[in-house]
């Protein structure tokens, strides 16, 4: 304790002729166990300590992060980094951090204990899940898994001060049969009670999906209804919750600008930014300003009702500030700019097997989906690759997988034509999903699918 406040000090102190100082310091024990062909390959700890410094001056702006700091370094960093800040232009983007002293006098209870014992069980875990997986035909098992314990503390030039600690665990699976037949598991959190169940729960998903992608033909282009599983569904319509946020109105980076107060859904959809999810892996008591997390209504019945807001787009917009500022990579640099904490998809009803029966037209159920991308950020156009089992169901029943197909459409179009939320909200966080996102299966009408080429 004494050792970060001595180093948060040295680098308040030494950035002290900037106008705003951000420090946001980091120091955890994390874990990764990396397991292929059946066996645990790789298994490691590392204690990590890190400084992110963020100073502007007026507003020119620059940041640098220390790793393992010292003294004399952070010293060093910090005087450079405020010399070389002086020289640079003026950023467009930035309009300030609070200038309001908050202390943080409480935290969200968002560690559970057992992390620190867990390494000693995961091995069994994940040979567990491995059997699961391959008890529902999977041939050959791969994945890793992600975990540990952190302390993070935020200060401000202004006299903000708050520290919070946090928990968690985030393991990914995939199964195969052959290279064009697999599936994925996902499962991720802080409650350390239902961490087995939910394990042996993604190998057996992994294994089952694998197994039920055998002998898939190439699938037809065309119109079909179609179920998103939770992690197909995070990708796309968590991605277009995220353009809830001025600072992507005005880079054009979603087609929601000048569309607050539009009804763009259907009443099923709901959608809130909300940091204080117990479970939730963004969750935080206060963000990178020290201003007092809140929830935020984003999507309510298919309206587009509100956005987050930092202290600068707030400024800016004559708006309240939501306390969702985020020290995030823009542009080579790190900038507090507004982000959502955890995406929160109102459930609806019924579960897949009840989707799958209704869906008396062709209907093409994805399980996992990648490389997605806007071709126009502005009017909403994209593509990405289903992978992973696909498979295409008629009256009801799947008949077979497919496979070599890709979706290409319309953000706005599609969430028009969202026909079914289901029940079982679950949340999603891996490399195609940055942002946590609690989120059902979904079912959409009419979906354009096209030939893939790889």
């Amino acid at each position: 304790m004494r050792d970060r406040d001595e180093l948060i000090d040295v680098a308040i102190n030494t950035a002290g002729s900037a106008d705003d100082v951000i420090v946001r310091y980091v120091e955890g024990r994390d874990s990764q166990i990396r397991f292929s062909n059946g066996q645990i390959d790789i298994a490691k700890t590392w204690n990590a300590t890190k400084m992110d410094v963020f100073v502007a001056i007026g507003r020119r702006i620059g940041s640098t992060q220390v790793e393992s700091p010292s003294a004399d370094t952070v010293r060093s960093r910090i005087a450079e980094l405020v010399e070389t800040t002086g020289r640079m232009q003026e950023s467009q983007l930035y309009g300030g951090i609070s200038s309001e002293k908050h202390t943080a006098t409480g935290t969200k209870d968002m560690v559970d204990p057992e992390i620190d014992n867990f390494g000693e069980d995961a091995p069994r875990l994940l040979r567990g899940v491995i059997e699961a997986a391959q008890e529902k035909g999977a041939g050959r098992v791969a994945g890793s898994l992600i975990f540990g314990r952190d302390l993070i503390e935020v200060r401000t030039g202004h006299g903000s001060r708050g520290s919070y600690e946090q928990s968690m665990y985030e393991l990914t699976v995939r199964s195969f049969l052959d290279p064009e037949s697999s599936g994925q598991g996902l499962a991720c959190g802080r409650d350390m009670s239902r961490v087995e169940e939910r394990f042996l729960a993604a190998g057996e998903n992994s294994g089952k999906i694998a197994s039920m992608a055998e002998g898939g033909r190439q699938g037809k282009p065309g119109k079909y209804d179609m179920i998103m599983s939770p992690t197909v569904a995070a990708n796309l319509l968590g991605q277009f919750a995220e353009g809830a946020n001025p600072l992507m109105m005005m880079l054009g980076f979603t087609p929601l600008k000048d569309r607050l107060g539009e009804e763009l859904g259907p009443p099923a959809f709901t959608v809130t930014d909300d940091p204080g999810v117990e479970e939730g892996l963004g969750s935080r008591p206060f963000d990178d300003e020290v201003v007092p997390t809140r929830r935020v209504d984003l999507f309510r019945e298919g309206n587009f009702v509100g956005v987050v807001h930092n202290t600068g787009t707030a400024g800016q917009a004559g708006s309240e500030n939501t306390g969702s500022s985020h020290l995030a990579s823009f542009g080579g640099s790190k900038i507090p700019m507004p982000w959502a904490s955890n995406l929160v998809f109102q459930g609806g009803s019924g579960d897949l097997e009840t989707m799958m029966e209704e869906s008396k037209k062709p209907t093409i159920y994805v399980t996992s989906n990648w490389y997605t991308r806007f071709s126009n950020y502005v009017e909403g156009t994209f593509s990405t690759i289903p992978r992973d089992g696909i498979f295409l169901i008629e009256n009801g029943e799947i008949v077979g997988p497919v496979r070599k197909i890709r979706i290409s459409e319309n953000i706005l179009d599609l969430v028009r034509r969202i026909s079914q939320v289901g029940e079982d909200v679950t949340q999603v966080h891996w490399w195609e999903v940055e942002t946590p996102t609690f989120i059902p299966h979904v079912k959409f009408e009419g979906v354009n699918v096209t030939a893939a080429t790889m």
